[in-house]
This record gives C-alpha cells, sequence and structure tokens, in this order.
C-alpha cells in the first residue's frame, strides 16, 4: 500500500494536480486546502480499513500525499514565505502545512493537554474501574478519600456485608502508581509479621496485588482492614525510603545466595 501510494502520488496524481489543479486553488486559498486534506484522509482511511492496516498508517499516508502532490518550484502557488504571503497574495496559496496549523493547530493542543492533565496532574482516586478490579463481588455502600496525590490515594471503603470471606466490612485501600519496583509487597510482609505480634495495634492486611485505573495507570494497592486511632504503615513510611529499603534488602538476600554458608565473611 505505502509503495504503491508513492509510485502512483509521483508518477500520476502530482503531474495531474501540477497541471490542472494547482493554479486554482490559489484563488480560494484555506478553503480548498481544507476540503481536499478532508477528502484524502477520508479516503486513505478507508483504503487502510479495507486492507486491514491502521488508520493511522492511512493519516500517515495521507499527510505524505499531500506533501508531494504541489510544486516545488519558486513561481508556483504552494512556495511561499509564510502563511500570511499565501494569505495576501492572489497568486499564492497557503500549504497544507498552513492550513492545518490554521484550523486544527489549537484544538490538538487543547486535546493533548487534557490528556496530558488527565495522566500526568490528575490526582489519584478510586473510580468505578479500579473499585471493580479491587473489589469485584461486593459493591460498597461508602467510599471516603483519606489522603490523596498524583502518585498515591487511600480510601475508605465500607460494606453492609462481607465483601470476601473472613474480610472486615470496613477496609482501608491505599494505591500507588506502580514504577517497575513492588514496593507494597514488601510493606504487606512487613505489616502482615507485626499484625502477628500485635493484632490489636497493627491492621490485618488481607490483599495486596496490581490493578489498572479508567485512565490507564498501572497501580499497586493493599487491602486492609480499618482500625480506629491508627495509621497505615505507608503514611508513616515514605515512598522513596521503601524503595531505597526493598532494594538494599534484594541486594543483600543475592550477596547471601551467592556465598558459602562456611565463608567467615557470612557469618
Amino acid at each position: 500500500m505505502a509503495i504503491l501510494t508513492l509510485v502512483l502520488t509521483k508518477y500520476v496524481f502530482a503531474p495531474v494536480f501540477r497541471k490542472y489543479i494547482e493554479r486554482r486553488f490559489a484563488k480560494f486559498d484555506h478553503l480548498s486546502n481544507i476540503t481536499l486534506m478532508i477528502l484524502v484522509l477520508c479516503a486513505f482511511n478507508s483504503i487502510a480499513s479495507y486492507a486491514g492496516t491502521s488508520i493511522l498508517f492511512g493519516a500517515f499516508l495521507a499527510g505524505a500525499f499531500l506533501t508531494h502532490i504541489p510544486s516545488k518550484h519558486s513561481k508556483e502557488p504552494f512556495v511561499v514565505m509564510s502563511r500570511e504571503e499565501g494569505e495576501r497574495r492572489k497568486d499564492k496559496s497557503p500549504t497544507f502545512v498552513h492550513t492545518f496549523e490554521y484550523y486544527s493547530q489549537l484544538a490538538v493542543f487543547f486535546i493533548l493537554q487534557h490528556l496530558n492533565n488527565r495522566t500526568m496532574g490528575q490526582d489519584l482516586v478510586p473510580d468505578n474501574v479500579i473499585l471493580s478490579a479491587i473489589l469485584p463481588q461486593s459493591k460498597p455502600v461508602s467510599v471516603t478519600i483519606l489522603t490523596k496525590t498524583s502518585d498515591t490515594c487511600t480510601f475508605r471503603v465500607q460494606f453492609d456485608t462481607q465483601p470476601c470471606k473472613d474480610w472486615s466490612m470496613d477496609l482501608v485501600v491505599h494505591m500507588e502508581v506502580f514504577d517497575d519496583v513492588p514496593v507494597l509487597e514488601v510493606v504487606t510482609a512487613i505489616g502482615r509479621a507485626a499484625n502477628h505480634q500485635s493484632p490489636g495495634l497493627v491492621p490485618e492486611t488481607y490483599k495486596c496485588d496490581n490493578a489498572m485505573t479508567a485512565d490507564g495507570r498501572d497501580v499497586e494497592y493493599t487491602v486492609t482492614r480499618f482500625l480506629t486511632a491508627t495509621v497505615t504503615l505507608e503514611s508513616v513510611w515514605p515512598s522513596k525510603q521503601r524503595t531505597k529499603t526493598f532494594l538494599w534488602v534484594t541486594k543483600t538476600y543475592f550477596w547471601i545466595g551467592t556465598c558459602s554458608l562456611s565463608e567467615n565473611t557470612v557469618h
């Protein structure tokens, strides 16, 4: 499809456009440009869809097609120094790039900025997707956010009945954006060991797993029994310190595994 497009553009469409159409385009400036851009984009996307490939690839070929059909000679209409020159002179026309910037650049910037704000700047919150992934068997009657940032969120979840067997009806869920280091697994292991020693002081951790939010962020989470007058381990142990401790423990275990028990350094 790509090779055929390049061959037909160079030897068929470009000569026809330059000989019969190009100079007439100068009379209508952006109007003629945007009309041809829409028609070409629809045509290439239809071909790409019929061929079973991505419509993004079709859009790429449409852009390549429109870039190569105008003449590159300095006296031709599409050869201008700026968009203003193409709009001002009657024998010149703005290029397809100028038309795209004139009509679409602001909208594209707004859309991309909105998507960036959703994934990068918005606080992490318990949406319906994440609640269904964490607690698939029950629907909570109350969800209360305790703390939230763009990377972490802690919220309280209450139920009328037990969400799972042996689980409390009052839970605390802590989420963190996952960055390839399973920090909460270490926290869970330490928390369960502490709960075994002091079950009345340290909340019991029921679950530690990963899930995906509605906006596509991969998060790691823990589900803990809610106890009054207590705090979660995550709230008093900063994430960066937990990461350093996790890496240190991993390196230590790796070093011990490579040593012989008879070595003096191990003792």
